[in-house]
């Protein structure tokens, strides 16, 4: 379980992930779950199937522009979940995750016809279902909970480093074991600029190293701060 915080404005949007992981086999560690894709101005977080997160990634490198990547998106993550599926099953590999676990993919960016930043949930509602696409106004929080709804707006990384909190105190009451946490990574984008900041420690902590052969996984730097101009 991943958490996930989007905030929209038309000129400008944040975009928040964890960094923790789960192995099949219990084990833990850090992942990336938040791509800057500068030449298109846009931030992609992932929640669910690593596997469909490791194909999406390469696609969104060949994305010709946001508005054309939002116009397919749904059609295109229902494809590639599909697509790795069948590999899976072709090489012998564990299928279980694609129909025990569902997915989501948010992103937010600049569009230039709309002169203004969109921001979009893709998701699965059941496992083995297609993608739909869902705009997201102002703001977006999963997971979320009536208590979560009553806190301020994520309109600033510290107000997501709020929100983020409750969400991993929230996954921790229902799941122990595999709940959030690890470091608190927020995107801001603005037309031409993006910042990505390693905000907070997150509650949650991995203890044991990541294992997720033969998949492959990048490690999370201890970054603080990037800006990319796009």
């Amino acid at each position: 379980m991943s958490l996930v915080i989007a905030y929209v404005e038309p000129e400008r949007a944040l975009l928040g992930v964890d960094t923790l992981a789960h192995g099949a086999d219990g084990s833990s560690g850090h992942i990336t779950k938040l791509l800057v894709v500068p030449h298109i101005g846009a931030a992609v977080a992932f929640n669910g199937c690593m596997p469909l997160q490791q194909a999406l990634a390469a696609a969104l490198f060949l994305a010709r522009d946001l508005d054309s990547l939002v116009a397919t998106f749904a059609q295109s993550c229902t494809a590639l979940l599909e697509t790795i599926r069948q590999q899976f099953s072709k090489a012998g590999l564990p299928t279980a995750v694609f129909s025990e676990e569902l997915s989501e993919v948010v992103l937010a960016g600049w569009s230039a016809p709309r002169r203004q930043m969109v921001g979009r949930r893709c998701l699965q509602r059941a496992p083995g279902r297609p993608f739909e696409l869902e705009r997201i106004d102002r703001s977006f929080a999963q997971p979320w909970s009536e208590e979560i709804e009553k806190l301020p707006a994520p309109s600033s990384p510290a107000a997501m480093e709020t929100i983020a909190r409750a969400q991993c105190a929230l996954l921790a009451e229902h799941d122990p074991v595999r709940c959030a946490g690890g470091r608190l990574i927020v995107a801001e984008l603005r037309p031409g600029r993006i910042q990505l900041d390693d905000v907070c420690e997150l509650p949650k902590r991995s203890s044991a190293p990541l294992s997720v052969a033969p998949m492959l996984t990048a490690l999370v730097p201890d970054c603080g701060r990037a800006v990319h101009d796009c």
